[in-house]
């Protein structure tokens, strides 16, 4: 009914090139085939092409699609014939949809057919990458609900490891376990597999088998330079709440050198170095810590306890007599630094400035008798430390002084029968047990002091020194093989 008016007075249109264009903007196929019946109305295809090609200019390739809908090919082949003709392979969707078009209007079906499906694996590759932005912008709105969607629907178009991974990874966050294992691979093989692996049986409860992953996670790095800081993150945290700090360094030195500026990274990474036994190396970051942080307690702790654990007594003490607002806890650790740099004037006045605070502390009080022991005072000290024990008979500072005290005053019987005590009243302390075995040993109770040694060199962080001492007491009782074992380990 529109078709015959709209031909009949489409030669006296006033800016028909505008009204060209408002027709292909309606929709295919509608829109196209009431142009293409008013240009046709006037001319042949040929004539009706060039009309076109003047109207649309270079937007008449985008009357193709439209014109192959409506069944018209006489128009189609010949305006294809007035187009410039496109040099290269099509290197989008969209540049492979209209070379497929006029491949498929020249009549080179194979070509089309080609290109179609060459543009169609663009097409899919571009429809998971947006999946993929859509859920990186959804993360970082705080909203994984719907980042886990997009990467479902992104798989859907392009199955890959790694956004299995991710959605893993997502759900576990989320608590959702048991869904999360449904997208787990049945055995992982990339760095992120592994990491997802060890979030998602980290959250079931199976710590050992998380640990494992993430052990593989780890290995792998070396050969996965590009892996975002987004897993390394997730592979740090898993680390740090299975408390492996040998598998955290690694990860934190990694992030620490993608956001150098990110002081809770730098934070993190000197804690672990320090529980790892690299005080010097936690030293190093604590003290960059600090110059980026350098109003912070927290920053200036962390240095005191690295420098501290590096021998650096000197300068611990002066970066905890530096913290601003010193905790109770502080003043104590300082005064344990202070004994270990051979100040024990500056221990007493710390004891006795936490004691003046918090009278009967056992801990202060404990400070106090080793620091007067140090000064040469131990009859004034054993008072002191006896006091400690009475308030807490499960203070093995305490213990070993008095029993110091004791051996130093000329009574090594009443020192040995003070450690007897002591492991009594703290059975669950190794170096109560060490001490008393060295004791033993001394007074030639052998068979004693390896009872007491095994006991305290029973955990799996042992001191170096107390189980070489286990192992050589096995060797003297002519337990050869299982001093092997000990010493090996």
């Amino acid at each position: 009914m529109w078709r015959s008016p709209l031909a009949l007075a489409w030669p006296n249109l006033p800016h028909p090139a505008d009204i060209a264009r408002e027709l292909l903007a309606v929709g295919e196929p509608s829109g196209v085939s009431l142009l293409a019946n008013a240009v046709l109305a006037s001319g042949s295809p040929v004539e009706a092409a060039a009309n076109l090609h003047e109207l649309l200019g270079k937007d008449a390739p985008m009357a193709l699609s439209g014109l192959v809908d409506a069944g018209e090919h006489d128009l189609v082949a010949a305006l294809v014939a007035n187009l410039p003709e496109v040099r290269g392979s099509p290197d989008t969707a969209e540049s492979s949809l209209d070379a497929a078009i006029r491949a498929q209007a020249q009549g080179d079906l194979s070509l089309a057919r080609e290109t179609l499906i060459s543009g169609w694996d663009r097409a899919t590759e571009m429809g998971a990458s947006f999946g993929d932005r859509l859920a990186d912008v959804a993360i970082a709105q705080g909203d994984p609900v719907s980042a886990c969607e997009a990467l479902k629907r992104a798989l859907l178009l392009q199955p890959t490891r790694e956004r299995r991974a991710r959605v893993a990874a997502l759900l576990a966050e989320m608590g959702r376990t048991v869904e999360a294992q449904e997208w787990l691979a049945e055995l992982p093989e990339t760095t992120t597999e592994h990491i997802a692996a060890a979030l998602v049986t980290l959250a079931a409860g199976d710590h050992r088998l998380a640990a494992e992953h993430a052990g593989h996670a780890v290995a792998g790095l070396s050969s996965e330079p590009g892996i975002s800081a987004a897993w390394l993150q997730r592979l740090a945290s898993a680390s740090q709440k299975l408390e492996h700090s040998h598998l955290a360094v690694p990860v934190l030195e990694r992030l620490s050198r993608l956001r150098p500026e990110d002081v809770n990274i730098r934070a993190s990474l000197a804690k672990h170095l320090l529980a790892a036994g690299q005080a010097d190396a936690a030293a190093t970051q604590a003290l960059a810590l600090c110059g980026m942080q350098p109003a912070s307690d927290d920053a200036r702790r962390l240095l005191a306890r690295s420098m501290q654990a590096a021998s650096k007594t000197e300068q611990a003490f002066a970066q905890w007599d530096a913290i601003a607002d010193p905790t109770p806890e502080d003043r104590l650790a300082a005064g344990e630094c202070a004994l270990s740099a051979g100040k024990p004037e500056e221990a007493m006045r710390i004891a006795r400035s936490v004691l003046s605070s918090s009278p009967g502390s056992p801990t202060a009080l404990t400070m106090l008798g080793r620091a007067l022991i140090a000064a040469g005072k131990p009859t004034e000290a054993l008072a002191h430390l006896q006091a400690a024990c009475a308030a807490n008979p499960r203070q093995p500072a305490a213990w070993t002084a008095i029993a110091a005290c004791q051996a130093a005053s000329g009574d090594p019987q009443a020192s040995g029968n003070t450690l007897a005590a002591a492991v009594q009243a703290a059975p669950g302390d190794g170096g109560l047990w060490h001490a008393y075995a060295t004791w033993l040993r001394k007074e030639g109770r052998t068979s004693e002091a390896l009872e007491a040694a095994a006991k305290s060199a029973a955990e799996a962080d042992t001191p170096i020194e107390w189980r070489l001492d286990y192992g050589e007491l096995l060797t003297d009782m002519g337990h050869s093989d299982q001093a092997a074992d000990v010493l090996r380990d």
